[in-house]
């Protein structure tokens, strides 16, 4: 019988609190975990240069669920520090306002159960979005190489990946959905959208790729962060259903000060 619902974390490592729930890892390397599944972050284009943060993994699940080796309807995907729970954090962060922060005894309660995950009404479930000043590319070239986010624009058009107006409407929007892969998600979409998100990194890896060093290493995570969420919002914008699907992003931290992933101790 397939399981309606599972829990994976995905990651390098494993969670820093009790999740409270049964989940199986996806990792880069072994762990030591029960049931673990490893997917090196080398089985992808670059993905040994840490280009692609945890979406070696996303696509690796991603290939085992098409492939019948991984068995559930839908899936509920977690971080090693964060998650998305329907319930706000006992504090707001400092420095990433949509997000709340957890002390790793606390974060566990706010762990939503399978059982509650799968009584919601909202197939797709994801994390809170936010209004950039100005555009998303506007926003990419604030933090990142805005090269890089060209060479992703290029991509999309040459794939079809976004025709005509989609693509006008990715590079120009004003709403940015972070950390899409934290999510509730059928395993059929899942699929679907990992197949189109590898498709579109094996093509910029071809041609557009350079490697980067120190935080903008992962430049592939960020990359895809965008055009992810961008699809997610998208259908759920089709939907009318953007508000509904909305839920709390809870990073573990002891300090309302989030440390970004890349300039940890």
């Amino acid at each position: 019988m397939t399981p309606p619902i599972r829990a994976f974390c995905l990651g390098h490592r494993p969670a820093i609190f009790s999740p409270g729930i049964d989940f199986t890892m996806v990792t880069p390397v072994p762990l030591g975990l029960p049931g673990e599944i490893v997917v090196a972050d080398g089985s992808y284009p670059h993905g040994e240069d840490g280009a692609l943060s945890e979406y070696a993994q996303f696509f690796g699940l991603a290939e085992r669920l098409a492939a019948g080796d991984v068995v559930a309807d839908s899936l509920y995907l977690f971080q090693y520090r964060k998650f998305l729970s329907f319930i706000q954090g006992p504090r707001r962060s400092t420095n990433i306002p949509y997000a709340f922060v957890a002390g790793a005894a606390a974060a566990g309660e706010l762990m939503p159960s399978l059982d509650h995950l799968q009584a919601s009404p909202e197939r797709l479930l994801v994390g809170p979005s936010f209004q950039c000043p100005g555009s998303v590319s506007d926003q990419y070239a604030s933090y990142h190489l805005i090269e890089d986010f060209l060479g992703l624009i290029a991509t999309c058009e040459t794939l079809g990946i976004l025709p005509g107006e989609r693509l006008n409407a990715f590079r120009n929007g004003r709403f940015l959905l972070p950390s899409p892969t934290l999510c509730r998600i059928d395993a059929s979409l899942l699929v679907e959208l990992a197949d189109s998100l590898d498709a579109v990194w094996r093509v910029f890896a071809a041609h557009f790729y350079v490697q980067r060093t120190g935080y903008q290493r992962r430049v592939g995570g960020f990359l895809l962060e965008r055009l992810h969420g961008f699809l997610l919002r998208e259908r759920l914008a089709a939907a009318g259903r953007i508000d509904q699907a909305a839920m709390r992003l809870i990073v573990v931290s002891d300090s309302p000060e989030i440390v970004l992933t890349g300039f940890e101790a």
